[in-house]
């Protein structure tokens, strides 16, 4: 539930008709709480001139729904900018008509979600690890499997409870018994083998959704951000912030470098010097090199993620977004 303090802010910005005029160079929309009515409370300075009585600081709470999709309006037709998945942390700051005006924790996406999907904050200790996983009503394979986790969903696993490979956590009022084998430790992730390209070959296949971040239905910059940050990689979430031309939030010289492309010629020679984990960036699209030649991605020309040699695709994508822009490897991807 919001807290009072929020409901008493609501209750003070009803008393004005006139909306709040932004002005000037505005920050980065998909990473920063404002609107009409409401800021957040750490956009102060940046807001100087906003009345007082905009500002909020939100409540931290947790997606409860095993998938949720965060959305650009307070409405189910509304257009999907990412998914949140289970005991994902979020800043709530507004609760309206079933709908939460949210920030995610995980990347800083703001956008709404069905406020039904959001809970206290919950505790976590693990981590889904592989593309789908399935909860059992008990620590048997015969028992009934009553949820679905995508990897990425983050739980609250008991240390002292290991049987017929199972371990078991709690989900709300429900007891989960999850496959040992399928949740890591949220300690072990900077630990874990730097190959995030094995991960994102687990989603080969999986459906092409615009904004999906799970085998249900993924995009490209998800199938990136999903399968680096299970190995302990910051990254953010659309394919202009990875590449590094999103600005604020955009993904960090220390990360890793581009190789240098400024025409047709400097693709020619640096794919001929290509090697697993490089990343291909057309204009808003992006995939994860499996080797020299050939590369995975989540697209609309095939509706899926596939495995497809690069030369090839770059003659296919040129006529619809044309040549490639980038071509970055991350210094720490052996």
């Amino acid at each position: 539930m919001i807290c009072a303090r929020l409901l008493s802010r609501f209750s003070l910005r009803d008393l004005y008709r006139s909306r709040y005029i932004f002005t000037g160079e505005l920050p980065e929309r998909r990473l920063h709480a404002y609107r009409y009515d409401l800021i957040d409370e750490r956009l102060r300075e940046r807001f100087a001139d906003a009345p007082s009585y905009m500002f909020v600081a939100g409540e931290p709470m947790s997606i409860i729904y095993s998938r949720a999709y965060l959305r650009r309006t307070p409405s189910f037709a509304g257009s999907i900018d990412t998914e949140l998945f289970y005991g994902n942390e979020v800043r709530c700051f507004a609760q309206a008509n079933g709908w939460s005006w949210v920030q995610s924790g995980l990347d800083g996406y703001v956008g709404y979600v069905p406020s039904v999907s959001l809970g206290e904050p919950i505790s976590n200790n693990a981590i889904v690890s592989v593309a789908l996983c399935l909860c059992y009503r008990e620590a048997d394979v015969k028992s009934e499997s009553f949820c679905e986790l995508a990897m990425g969903s983050r739980l609250s696993v008991a240390d002292d409870f290991s049987e017929n490979g199972f371990r078991r956590a709690r989900m709300g009022d429900e007891t989960a018994y999850i496959s040992e084998r399928h949740i890591i430790s949220l300690k072990g992730l900077v630990s874990r083998s730097s190959d995030f390209v094995s991960s994102a070959e687990q989603f080969m296949d999986a459906p092409y959704l615009y904004g999906g971040g799970c085998y249900a239905g993924i995009d490209c910059s998800a199938l990136l951000q999903t399968s680096m940050g299970l190995h302990g990689i910051a990254c953010p979430r659309d394919a202009d912030l990875q590449e590094g031309r999103g600005g604020e939030g955009s993904l960090g010289h220390s990360l890793g470098h581009s190789l240098g492309i400024t025409d047709s010629a400097s693709v020619d020679r640096a794919m001929r010097e290509l090697r697993r984990g490089d990343l291909i960036f057309w204009n808003r699209h992006v995939g994860i090199m499996l080797d020299e030649e050939d590369f995975v991605h989540a697209n609309a020309g095939f509706m899926c993620v596939s495995r497809e040699r690069l030369s090839d695709a770059r003659a296919r994508i040129m006529d619809i977004e044309g040549e490639i822009r980038t071509i970055r490897r991350l210094d720490r991807i052996k």
